[in-house]
C-alpha cells in the first residue's frame, strides 16, 4: 500500500507524477495503491483514472483505489464519523459505521463551496460590485475591502476582475481570503468580521445537514457529535466560531437538535487515512489509536 493525497486536474499528470513518486521506493508489486483526491467523487472519473494507471503502469500495483479526499482525512481520525473540509473549496461528509455516506455541500465553486476561502473571496468582490453598481447597497463601509480587492487583483476598474473568475484560477482567488482575515483581525473591519460569521454559520449548517442521517453510535452525551475539521479556513476558527455555533442550532422543524459539538483536527497526515483504507481492502489488520491522531480545537454544549 502507498498513500498518496494530492489534487490533480489532468489524468495524465496524475499517473506520471504518481509513478515518479513511486519509482525510488517500489522494488516489488504493491498490493494496492490508494489515492484520496479532491474532486474525485464520481465513479466514472475514478474508473477512468484507475484504467489509465493500470494501462500505463500495470506492474506497479495489483490494484488501485481512488476516493474523495474527505474519506482519507476521516479514516485517519476514526472508523466512521463526520468530516468538514474548508480550504479553497468545501465539503462535509458523514460516513456511518456500515459504510454508508452522505454529504452536504461539496458541489464546487459554481453550485456550492459555501464557507470556503473561494466563497469568502467571491462574497467580498460581489458585495463591492453590487454596491458600486447601485444594485444592492451594503450596510457596511466597504472602503477597506474594496481597496484590498483592487490592490490584490491589480484592478483599474471592475471589468478587470472578470478574467480571474472566468479563466478560473481558484487557488489565486481563494488566497484573497487572507486579506479578509487581516481586515477582521488587524483592522477590526465590521464587514470582514461579519463575512467570517456568515461563513461559520454555513459550515455549521452543513453538519446539521448530515446529522439526521448519522448512526446513533456516533453521538455521545445525548446528541453531541465529534467532527473532524480540515482545511486552511479553520486556521481562522476564532473568526468563524460565533457563526459556526449559531449554525449548529436548529433552524427548521426537521433539524436534529444537537446537544454539543467537539471539533478536532488531525495531528498526522491524512495520507495515513488513505493507507488505512487500502489496508481494509486487502484485509490487513493495522491497530490504530485514533486518539493519538487528533487534537481538540473546540468543544461546547449547545
Amino acid at each position: 500500500m502507498m498513500p498518496v493525497q494530492r489534487e490533480y486536474y489532468i489524468y495524465d499528470d496524475l499517473s506520471s507524477d504518481l509513478v515518479a513518486f513511486l519509482t525510488p521506493v517500489v522494488y516489488q508489486i504493491l498490493h494496492r495503491i490508494t489515492l484520496s483526491l479532491s474532486g474525485s467523487d464520481s465513479e466514472e472519473m475514478q474508473s477512468e483514472m484507475i484504467g489509465l494507471m493500470q494501462k500505463r503502469y500495470p506492474s506497479d500495483s495489483a490494484a488501485y483505489q481512488i476516493c474523495n479526499d474527505t474519506f482519507g482525512a476521516l479514516a485517519a481520525s476514526a472508523n466512521s464519523g463526520i468530516v468538514i473540509i474548508s480550504g479553497t473549496g468545501h465539503n462535509t461528509m458523514l460516513v456511518n459505521p456500515d459504510g454508508s455516506f452522505h454529504n452536504c455541500g461539496g458541489w464546487g465553486h459554481i453550485l456550492g463551496d459555501e464557507g470556503s476561502a473561494y466563497w469568502i473571496t467571491l462574497k467580498s468582490v460581489k458585495t463591492c460590485m453590487d454596491h458600486d453598481d447601485r444594485l444592492i447597497f451594503s450596510d457596511y463601509d466597504l472602503t477597506y475591502i474594496r481597496s484590498r480587492v483592487f490592490d490584490y487583483f491589480k484592478l483599474t476598474n471592475w471589468f478587470d476582475v472578470q478574467k480571474y473568475f472566468y479563466n478560473l484560477d481558484k487557488s489565486f482567488v481563494a488566497r484573497f481570503c487572507l486579506e479578509v482575515v487581516k481586515g477582521a483581525r488587524e483592522f477590526n473591519d465590521p464587514f470582514c468580521k461579519d463575512l467570517f460569521k456568515q461563513a461559520g454559520f454555513l459550515l455549521g449548517r452543513t453538519i446539521v445537514g448530515v446529522a439526521d442521517k448519522a448512526h446513533e453510535s456516533l453521538f455521545f452525551n445525548g446528541k453531541s457529535l465529534q467532527v473532524l475539521a480540515v482545511g486552511s479556513v479553520f486556521k481562522s476558527f476564532d473568526l468563524l466560531k460565533e457563526g459556526f455555533v449559531e449554525g449548529l442550532k436548529p433552524k427548521y422543524p426537521s433539524d436534529t437538535k444537537l446537544t454539543g459539538i467537539r471539533l478536532v483536527q488531525l495531528t498526522v497526515s491524512s495520507a495515513i487515512g488513505a493507507a488505512l483504507l487500502g489496508a481494509q481492502h486487502v484485509k490487513a489488520d493495522i491497530p490504530v489509536d485514533y486518539s493519538q491522531n487528533v487534537k481538540v480545537i473546540f468543544e461546547s454544549e449547545l
